[in-house]
């Protein structure tokens, strides 16, 4: 039985940046992303995804990996000694909803939305519900 990832990574394909548009395709896996740099929206004719964006992404995945190796218990100490108040002066982190969240118990679950387009940037942290999981 394989041990429980610290960070467990889901995939959500590429939706297009421009907010006026709603084009999205949630079934694009991550080792086929690269094929969509620079790839003109079918729907609004601008980029899908920046090489920029991309190399954010790629960035984003060396971190989750880097995280997945250290030890669970190794991660909850070091979690325990983040000051909240410190993080949200990171850009990571500014202005982020739920930030407390990552602080209030280190072994809770946690629903971590993180944008790449242009920089990486936390938008949201939530707690995992069932439906999660499930996914």
């Amino acid at each position: 039985m394989k041990d429980k990832k610290n960070i467990e990574f889901k995939e959500n394909g590429l939706v297009c940046d421009n907010t006026e548009c709603d084009w999205e395709n949630p079934n694009i896996p991550d080792g086929e992303l690269e094929q969509w740099i620079d790839v003109e929206c079918p729907k609004c004719g601008d980029n899908i995804l920046t090489k920029q964006d991309y190399l954010n992404y790629k960035l984003m995945m060396v971190i989750v990996d880097e995280i997945n190796d250290i030890d669970p218990n190794t991660l909850a100490e070091m979690a325990s000694k983040i000051d909240p108040k410190a993080l949200k002066d990171h850009p990571l982190f500014e202005d982020v909803e739920g930030l407390e969240l990552l602080v209030e118990d280190p072994n809770k679950p946690l629903k971590m939305t993180i944008n790449t387009h242009g920089t990486l940037k936390v938008d949201k942290i939530t707690p995992v519900v069932e439906t999660d999981e499930e996914e």
